[in-house]
């Protein structure tokens, strides 16, 4: 799956790879995306999109990443982003979106990133 995950990202076919991750009941190909988002930068691109264009396979998204227990990379941007304004935006989302999720876990993320 690494090197599926690999061939879609040098393709451009980042909406794909996202689709397999919300849709997939592969643990371990959910996994595999989940480390290509990180290791070749497609992270920050998926957190802007999701923080100005709030589209659906982008909540998606970070919501199968936050079942999954793979927020790290999330909150390290929120925390080192600085004060700008997509980082505002990006929390602002975040805590609207899933502050009543149904998963406890992903409730603890987010008072985890919430504002002070």
């Amino acid at each position: 799956m690494e090197a599926a995950a690999q061939a879609l990202i040098s393709l451009g076919q980042f909406d794909l790879l996202l689709d397999h991750l919300i849709h997939s009941d592969d643990r371990y190909s959910r996994e595999q995306i989940a480390e290509e988002l990180e290791r070749d930068g497609f992270m920050a691109k998926l957190l802007a999109r999701y923080a100005g264009e709030a589209g659906t396979r982008e909540r998606r998204a970070i919501e199968q990443l936050a079942r999954m227990g793979k927020t790290s990379y999330i909150i390290a941007r929120l925390r080192n982003g600085g004060p700008s304004r997509l980082s505002a935006r990006l929390r602002e989302r975040l805590v609207l979106d899933f502050e009543r999720h149904a998963d406890p876990e992903v409730r603890a993320w987010v008072r985890i990133i919430a504002p002070a």
